[in-house]
Parts: C-alpha cells; sequence; structure tokens
C-alpha cells in the first residue's frame, strides 16, 4: 500500500515541471481607483449585461436592475471583495479577462464569482 502511494505521488509530482506548481492562491491587490476592493459578479455574463446598461445609456432603472437588484432571482453582483482577502484562483478559461475566484475572508469567505483578473495579486497587501 505505502509503495503504491509512493508511485502514484511521484508521479503526480513528474506530470508537473519543477517551479510550475501553482497553488492557485491570491489576494485582492489594492483598487487603483481608491475604492475597498473589487466587485465579485455572479459570472461574466452579468459583468457584460451591467457594462452593456451603463455604456449604452440604459435608463437608471435599467442600471439598477442589470447591475444591482438582478432579475429571475439572480443577482448579478455577489459583493465586494476587500483588498488583502485571499481567494482561490478556480479555472477559468471561460472568463477571459476576469477570473473565477472562491473567496477565503470577509463578509463573502465561501462565495464564488467572477472578478477582474487585475484585481488579483500573489503578494499580500496590508
Amino acid at each position: 500500500m505505502r509503495i503504491a502511494l509512493a508511485v502514484v505521488t511521484s508521479v503526480m509530482f513528474a506530470a508537473v515541471p519543477a517551479g510550475a506548481q501553482d497553488d492557485g492562491l491570491r489576494y485582492i491587490a489594492s483598487n487603483k481607483e481608491g475604492l475597498s476592493g473589487f466587485p465579485l459578479w455572479t459570472n461574466r455574463v452579468a459583468f457584460n449585461t451591467c457594462i452593456r446598461a451603463l455604456t449604452r445609456g440604459g435608463t437608471p432603472q435599467d442600471v439598477r436592475m442589470f447591475c444591482e437588484e438582478g432579475f429571475s432571482g439572480i443577482k448579478p453582483k455577489v459583493g465586494t471583495v476587500t483588498s488583502g482577502v485571499q481567494v482561490e484562483l478556480l479555472d477559468s478559461q471561460e472568463y477571459g479577462d476576469m477570473a473565477h475566484i472562491r473567496v477565503f475572508g470577509g463578509p463573502l469567505k465561501g462565495e464564488t464569482g467572477c472578478i477582474a483578473a487585475t484585481g488579483l495579486t500573489r503578494i499580500k497587501q496590508e
């Protein structure tokens, strides 16, 4: 049993080039616009829909519905993840310039969603 476990473990680590292992842990960066963090969106579609409402001259009601309140029981924005909070980077292939994350701290602990990829850093910020 120990030999089989050692072989499986060796094969797992051999499949990943040295130095290429990434634990996926990141931190929310300081927001360059002076805000306390970055919005966590339900998904990329919710983010894009909000942006369209903002940039295409949507009414204040449209902006509120597509950016804050949502519809069909789905809120577009989960909340705001504050700077310095640790998150896990999940598979982000479908998210483009957004990153799919799981939040490890603060009021949104345990939540998942997407955030601007520029809002993530490997360095913990105070």
